[in-house]
Parts: C-alpha cells; sequence; structure tokens
C-alpha cells in the first residue's frame, strides 16, 4: 500500500490588519510530508509558522490560490476544493487526517488524562478503548490516567496532548511548538517520544520550532523580508535557511 502523504502550493495568503494599512503574506511552494517522515518546520517569531500549521490542518482558509491534495493510504484527497463544501465535511477529513497538539496542550480541565485521550476519538466517532490503555503504557500515563490536568506534571500535561492526537489514528499528527513550555530534560522526553512514533506508526509529524531541528528527517524554514515599511512576506524555504 503506498504510504500517506500531504503536498501543498501555497502561491500567497494574506492578511491585512490595521484597517488595511499592514499587510503580511505567506507562500509556501513545493511542501510535501510523507508518512513517517518528521518534518520541522522552522522561524523567527512573526514568520507564520502557526499561520502555515493552520492552512496545513484545515483550520484556516487561505484567502490566495492555492492547491493542497492528500493521499490517505486508499485515495487522493482534494482539500483545497473542500472548503467550497460545507463545513461538516471539512471536519470530518480534519479529524481523519490529523491529530493536534498546541503549545500549552489544550486540555480540557474537567476530564482526566484518559478521558482528555478518549475525547479525540468520542469526536470521531470511534471508541476504542484498547488504544486507549496501550497509548497510556507507551507514554507512560498509566499511573496518572485518573488525574486532572491541574495534578499534572507540564511534561505529562503534554504526554496526554500526545496521546489525545493520536487516540484515533491520524495519517499526520501536527505539533505547534509542543515543547516551548517544558524545561530541557523534559523537551528532550518528548521530542524522542514524538521521534519513536513517526518510526513505530509510520505518522507523519509537522513540528513547528523555534530552533529544534536535530530531530527532524526533513526542515522547512520560513524566512520573513519587509517588502514596504507595512508589508511583511515570508517564504517557505524547503531544507534549510
Amino acid at each position: 500500500m503506498t504510504a500517506a502523504r500531504l503536498q501543498l502550493e501555497l502561491l500567497e495568503h494574506a492578511v491585512e490588519s490595521g484597517g488595511g494599512t499592514d499587510r503580511f503574506e505567506l507562500s509556501a511552494q513545493g511542501l510535501t510530508i510523507q508518512a513517517g517522515e518528521f518534518v520541522a518546520l522552522v522561524g523567527q517569531s512573526g514568520s507564520g509558522k502557526t499561520m502555515l500549521v493552520e492552512v496545513l490542518g484545515l483550520l484556516r482558509r487561505t484567502s490566495g490560490a492555492f492547491s493542497y491534495s492528500a493521499f490517505d493510504g486508499q485515495d487522493d484527497l482534494d482539500l483545497a476544493a473542500l472548503w467550497g463544501q460545507n463545513s461538516a465535511q471539512v471536519s470530518s477529513v480534519r479529524s481523519r487526517m490529523f491529530g493536534f497538539v498546541p503549545q500549552s496542550g489544550g486540555l480540557f480541565p474537567f476530564l482526566n488524562a484518559r478521558e482528555n485521550m478518549e475525547a479525540a476519538q468520542i469526536i470521531c466517532n470511534m471508541r476504542d478503548p484498547k488504544e486507549i490503555d496501550s497509548l497510556l503504557v507507551e507514554l507512560d500515563l498509566v499511573g496518572v490516567a485518573n488525574r486532572p490536568p491541574t495534578a499534572l506534571s507540564m511534561g505529562q500535561r503534554q504526554r496526554v496532548a500526545i496521546g489525545r492526537a493520536l487516540a484515533h489514528k491520524p495519517k499526520f499528527i501536527i505539533a505547534d511548538e509542543p515543547t516551548s513550555a517544558l524545561d530541557p530534560a523534559t523537551t528532550e522526553i518528548v521530542m524522542s517520544l514524538m521521534l519513536n512514533l513517526s518510526h513505530e506508526r509510520g505518522l507523519g509529524i509537522l513540528m513547528a520550532t523555534h530552533d529544534r531541528t536535530d530531530f527532524a528527517t526533513t526542515i522547512l524554514t520560513l524566512k520573513g523580508t519587509k517588502t514596504s515599511p507595512r508589508n511583511y512576506r515570508s517564504t517557505l524555504i524547503i531544507g534549510g535557511s
């Protein structure tokens, strides 16, 4: 079976602010992510990393000309065309294809660790208690499965967030600076864990980061330039800076 993949040709995505006086343009051409690949998206603050992550994860509708396609292991999907359909179809494909790990974990405070992981399955209508059991073991969370997020360390919260992203068995994981709030030792644990998951589960992982590229199989760099005093353009460079 051919491996899953994503392919994006974003000619320009523009965002205006300040009543139209300030303009930010994002260009990302030739971006491809394969299953089993760990991709680091690098760039300074304000370079558009989160914006690109949101476009890739079907969380943001682009305003510019673009093509975005995927292969889920069985079918070719035109992800760009989804935005012309209803929101339910966008949500369905998003939940099937992607798992998300936000910066702060984004856990539900009223659910315990296990329930937070189960929530992803409930949303996707695919309950699988054995998969949750397996993830709790794999992520070393069995002993804290019944604790709420407030009773977990920062590292444990991020591991729960990773488990939630994996619980519904997506093809790709999108992580937006998932180690930004962690200490160096915990960062190493989380990075190693994500790398192992990429290999063992055949997941494509895109991780936005300021500087962590040592774990990546591919490096993407967003490089920004001022095109005028109030206009900023960020361009994706494949393979480095």
